[in-house]
């Protein structure tokens, strides 16, 4: 996943939380509940609404199984 011009890094984070949901076979909802948090909050994440603080951030990548920082980092483009 790449960091797209102008792409916010808000925009990057749900992004990355919507891209390893998908490619973990996850369900937002099962994910909000291990978390401890309301469908409401984890939706409003996915849709760039709101983000989590560092500590959810932290408990999200361990329930998705990935570090924190491939949950939150983008890849510069190695073209350049």
């Amino acid at each position: 996943m790449n960091f797209r011009e102008g792409e916010t890094i808000k925009g990057v984070f749900r992004n990355r939380i919507k891209y390893w949901i998908k490619d973990k076979g996850l369900i937002q909802k099962r994910v909000a509940e291990k978390m401890g948090v309301s469908e409401q909050t984890f939706h409003k994440w996915c849709k760039n609404v709101t983000q989590p603080n560092l500590e959810e951030a932290y408990v999200l990548s361990r329930i998705i199984g990935v570090s924190l920082e491939e949950l939150c980092e983008f890849e510069e483009d190695k073209e350049k």
